[in-house]
C-alpha cells in the first residue's frame, strides 16, 4: 500500500501545506516520502508520493518517478510484470530499474492511455506527460485501489484519501449533508453505493476508468472496463475451472516476493483455503492472525482455527478481545484515520490485525474478504434475485428451497 495526492491547476500550493499532507500520508507509505513540482505554461503541477517497498525496494524505484517527458506518482501492485517487460524490450525500449512503477511509464510511452489495457494488478496513479500537456488519471479495474477526485475554480485536486485533498486545501470542511442523512436513514450499506465522499465536490474515481486533465482545465472521463456477463454461453465445469484458475494464478502472484506474509484468519472456509493453498501447495512459511471473542460462542473459532494452524510452516498469532476502554478510543480514531463512518465492526476488528501485523514486519497481507460478495453470500444477495425471477413457477420453487 501507498499513498499519492496531488494538484494540477493555476495555483501555487505552500510548502507548508505539501509538508502536511505527506506526513498524513505516512501509514500508506512509511519507507519514503517526496514531491515534486513543475510548471506547464500557465499551469503547476505538483505529484506527492507516500511508498510502501514491494517491488525493488530499492531508492532507485522511489516516487514520484519521472523519466524522459513523463513523471507518475503510483500506489499498487503489477502482477503480469515479466509479461510487460518482453513487451517493454519487444519495443525496443531499456529499462532502469526492476519496478512496476517504470514499466507502467514505458507502457505508457508505447501504448498511451491504452497501456491500462495490458495491466493485471490494482492500481491507482496520475502521470503528467509533458509533452502533450496534460494529466492522466486512471484507477484499476475494480476499484481495489482507493482513488479521489476534487474540482475547485482553480484546478483539481486528487488523492487516495479525501484527507489528502483536504489538506492541500488547507483544511477543506466542506461537510456534504446529503450523504450524511442518507447514511444516517439507511445505514452503512449506503457507504459505497454512489460515488460521494462526505465531503462536498470530492468524488470517488469510477472503478475500471481513465481521466485526463487537459491544459485548458478540460476533463475527459473514458471508461476503459466493465464486466462482461456471459452466464448464458458458460457451464458450470466451465465457470469452476476458470475460477480455480484465476485464484491460483492470483495467489502465486501475491507470494511471489522475499517479504513475510500475514494471512488473516478465521474459522471460516475461504480464509483457509488460501491458508492450504499457501502452506500446502506452494509450501510458503506464513503468519496467520486471528480475532478470538472467548465471551460470545457464536462468534469464537478459536477451535477450527487451532486445527487449521496445525502445520509447521504456519506461525500463528491470536487477538483476544476485551472490554478495554480503549477500543472507544482506538474507534474513533479508525473513524478519524478513515475520514468516514466505519461500516461495521469487523473493520474495527481487522484493524487491530494490521496493528498486529505491522509490529511483526509484515508487509503483505492478504484475507478471504470479498467471497461472500463474489458467491452471493449474503442475506440480501438472496433478495436481489429473488425479485429479479420474472417465472412464477421459478420463484415459487426458490422460495421453498430458501
Amino acid at each position: 500500500m501507498c499513498g499519492i495526492s496531488g494538484y494540477y491547476g493555476k495555483e501555487i500550493i505552500s510548502k507548508s501545506l505539501i509538508k502536511k499532507t505527506l506526513n498524513l500520508m505516512k501509514n500508506r507509505g512509511p519507507d519514503n516520502q517526496n514531491f515534486k513540482f513543475l510548471k506547464h505554461n500557465s499551469k503547476k503541477i505538483f505529484l506527492l508520493s507516500s511508498r510502501l517497498k514491494i517491488v525493488d525496494r530499492l531508492d532507485r524505484s522511489n516516487q514520484p518517478m519521472e523519466i524522459d517527458d513523463c513523471i507518475i506518482s503510483f500506489n499498487g501492485e503489477i502482477y503480469n510484470i515479466d509479461e510487460i517487460r518482453k513487451k517493454v524490450f519487444e519495443n525496443g525500449l531499456k529499462l532502469k530499474t526492476k519496478s512496476d512503477t517504470e514499466l507502467i511509464l514505458k507502457m505508457y510511452k508505447i501504448f498511451g492511455t491504452n497501456c491500462v489495457n495490458h495491466f493485471d494488478g490494482m492500481w491507482a496513479f496520475a502521470i503528467f506527460d509533458k509533452i502533450r500537456g496534460f494529466l492522466f488519471i486512471s484507477r484499476d479495474r475494480l476499484g481495489e485501489k482507493p482513488f479521489y477526485i476534487c474540482k475547485k475554480s482553480d484546478g483539481y485536486y486528487f488523492g487516495s484519501e479525501t484527507k489528502f485533498i483536504r489538506s492541500l486545501l488547507d483544511n477543506y470542511k466542506d461537510y456534504n449533508n446529503k450523504k450524511i442523512y442518507r447514511y444516517l436513514k439507511f445505514g452503512y450499506k449506503s457507504i459505497e453505493q454512489d460515488k460521494e465522499s462526505f465531503f462536498k465536490n470530492i468524488f470517488k474515481i469510477q472503478p475500471g476508468t481513465n481521466i485526463i486533465i487537459k491544459n485548458d482545465l478540460s476533463i475527459k472521463r473514458t471508461r476503459y472496463w466493465k464486466p462482461n456477463i456471459e452466464e448464458n454461453n458458460i457451464s458450470e465445469n466451465k465457470c469452476k475451472s476458470l475460477i480455480k484458475e484465476n485464484f491460483e494464478n492470483k495467489i502465486k502472484s501475491i507470494c511471489n516476493t522475499d517479504l513475510k506474509l500475514g494471512l488473516s484468519l478465521s474459522g471460516g472456509i475461504d480464509s483457509n483455503y488460501i491458508l492450504g493453498y499457501i502452506t500446502k501447495v506452494l509450501n510458503r512459511k506464513l503468519n496467520t492472525y486471528s480475532i478470538i471473542d472467548r465471551k460470545n460462542k457464536k462468534y469464537d473459532e478459536e477451535n477450527l482455527i487451532d486445527i487449521a494452524v496445525k502445520n509447521p510452516n504456519i506461525s500463528s498469532h491470536k487477538i483476544y478481545l476485551s472490554n478495554n476502554k480503549e477500543n472507544f478510543l482506538n474507534l474513533r480514531k479508525l473513524i478519524k484515520y478513515h475520514d468516514k463512518p466505519v461500516s461495521t465492526i469487523s473493520l474495527f476488528l481487522q484493524s487491530l490485525i494490521y496493528k498486529k501485523m505491522k509490529e511483526d514486519g509484515v508487509k503483505i497481507c492478504i484475507s478471504g474478504s470479498g467471497a461472500d460478495e463474489l458467491f452471493a453470500g449474503y442475506y440480501h444477495h438472496f433478495n436481489l434475485y429473488y425479485n429479479s425471477i420474472r417465472n412464477g413457477h421459478l420463484k415459487s420453487s426458490f422460495k421453498k428451497k430458501f
